[in-house]
């Protein structure tokens, strides 16, 4: 009995001092808010999980400092009201907006980018960097968030004459573009638009976390937070990035000139002369059919333009090395790999 007495005294101690020894490295200390805009993906709610770039940011820099979050939402144009009044502690405010603030602290680093995008309709007849069907057109911008003067800059830059309406939300601008009260929108590209069309990209709007200049101890600590998880994982960012915006049209979709969208539209297949017998690059299986990275290549570039090309396998040397003059020469279609070359020590007049 008093063994058993023994080994329950052991326990109750055991859990006693777990809070102030194990439990401690992963009780939270403070409860930090953070101010997110309704429309804004960066930080959403969807059934009732918090989810977004900027949420998984945060829960990141939380393994270092343990806090914890609440998320209210605010309007954009109150930001700086917002946390001088310390209704909330962060929020991500782009560069282009950061010398408004007076009052408010700026993080050392940046916690994400991205890049201004022109959209258009997806009927519309403007392609990319399509200036003159730009001339006379009446944009749409957001009133937050971006620095508009870098679009009026870019528009003039190129010789673009416009006129441009200001909306308070991102679901105006976009219901704007939809009932023509705009030929073109300027937004950034973290706001996901895949059912318009890119016309014009251009810019940077990096965002930084600010906060109250009362919260000096507070920034710092995300700053240093934020230094060590560099230290610790440099990827981590472009990792991140990837995961939520690398598979939107403007990073995954190629968008064309008009002069290469007309191009594409007449061109027939193009051939393209490939050296066989040289795995994995380029060569024919058991069936005779082109295989290889410079086939997959091609294949891969073909579902990506529109473009189609005839690949022919070359076994004869001598015939390749006619085609070295220039990069096209007798309407075929050339790719030289100089690393593959010298990398087997292979003639460097082969091409493939």
């Amino acid at each position: 009995m008093r063994k058993r007495c023994a080994i329950l005294l052991a326990i109750v101690m055991v859990v006693t001092l777990l809070p102030q020894t194990a439990m401690a490295g992963v009780m939270r200390k403070q409860t930090i808010r953070i101010g997110y805009t309704q429309d804004n993906p960066f930080i959403q709610s969807i059934h009732g999980v918090w989810t977004g770039y900027g949420v998984e940011y945060l829960e990141k820099i939380a393994e270092y400092t343990k806090w914890d979050y609440e998320y209210v939402q605010i309007v954009e144009k109150n930001v700086e009201q917002e946390l001088a009044s310390g209704q909330i502690d962060f929020a991500f405010i782009s560069s282009g907006r950061q010398n408004q603030f007076e009052n408010l602290l700026q993080s050392e680093f940046f916690a994400a980018y991205e890049n201004y995008v022109i959209y258009a309709q997806k009927d519309a007849e403007i392609y990319y960097d399509d200036y003159a069907a730009l001339d006379k057109c009446v944009i749409g911008l957001i009133g937050k968030g971006i620095d508009n003067q870098v679009v009026y800059d870019y528009l003039e830059k190129n010789g673009v004459t416009y006129e441009s309406y200001i909306y308070e939300t991102h679901e105006q601008l976009s219901a704007a573009l939809q009932n023509g009260t705009v030929d073109v929108i300027c937004q950034g590209n973290l706001y996901a638009c895949d059912d318009i069309r890119v016309v014009a990209r251009f810019g940077t709007i990096e965002y930084y976390c600010f906060t109250s200049n009362e919260k000096e101890n507070l920034m710092k600590e995300l700053n240093n937070a934020v230094k060590q998880l560099k230290y610790d994982d440099p990827g981590f960012e472009g990792d991140l990035y990837e995961s939520y915006y690398g598979h939107s049209q403007v990073s995954e979709k190629p968008m064309f000139t008009r002069e290469e969208t007309e191009y594409i539209a007449n061109s027939g297949p193009i051939p393209v002369k490939l050296m066989s017998g040289w795995v994995p690059l380029s060569y024919q299986d058991a069936k005779g059919n082109p295989n290889g990275i410079f086939v997959d290549f091609f294949k891969l570039l073909e579902e990506k333009s529109g473009l189609t090309f005839d690949i022919q396998m070359q076994t004869d040397t001598t015939k390749m090395d006619e085609l070295t003059e220039g990069l096209v020469d007798g309407d075929y279609l050339m790719l030289r790999a100089k690393d593959a070359i010298e990398a087997s020590n292979a003639s460097s007049q082969l091409i493939y």
